[in-house]
């Protein structure tokens, strides 16, 4: 077991940096999109593993989805956040997204204790697959301007 997480968190680590040129380059949604569907994926896989390699490759597209999120919700917060009430905006942000943190598990122990653990699996990942949806059709994308404006003058943001 150990092995297996450990492969799902060496691949959640190698795609890190290309979370950030994913949202630098293309923007937020770009990132959020497929990292909604590996997690998603993950968990379909999750009751399909009959075996070590089949737990593995749940871990690994959990890693690919986690790792492909790296750092959007923030970067989507500061993003949005306006300018005269930034920590205010994000204190409520983050607070929103830590209650999120905290009733996945509830729920998702919720519909197991209900049906199954398989079941709840399958929810999951149907939850995910939702917010893939959503962040497509209902998600703005928050990517500014300014990234394409340095990246051509070679300067970083916080220089801009």
């Amino acid at each position: 077991i150990g092995v297996i997480s450990s492969l799902g968190y060496l691949v959640d680590a190698a795609v890190f940096p290309l979370s950030g040129a994913i949202m630098d380059r293309y923007g937020r949604r770009h990132a959020g999109i497929p990292s909604c569907l590996g997690l998603a994926a993950a968990m379909g896989l999750l009751p399909l593993a009959r075996d070590a390699r089949g737990l593995a490759l749940a871990a690994a597209a959990a890693g690919l989805g986690n790792g492909l999120s790296a750092g959007l919700v923030v970067t989507m917060g500061a993003d949005l956040a306006p300018a005269a009430y930034r920590p205010k905006f994000l204190a409520v942000y983050r607070l929103m997204g830590d209650l999120g943190n905290a009733l996945g598990p509830i729920t998702v122990g919720a519909v197991a204790e209900a049906s199954s653990l398989r079941v709840a699996c399958y929810v999951a990942g149907a939850a995910g697959t939702a917010a893939a949806a959503w962040m497509a059709v209902g998600v703005p994308e928050t990517r500014d301007a300014k990234v394409d404006e340095a990246a051509e003058e070679g300067i970083g943001l916080l220089d801009a």
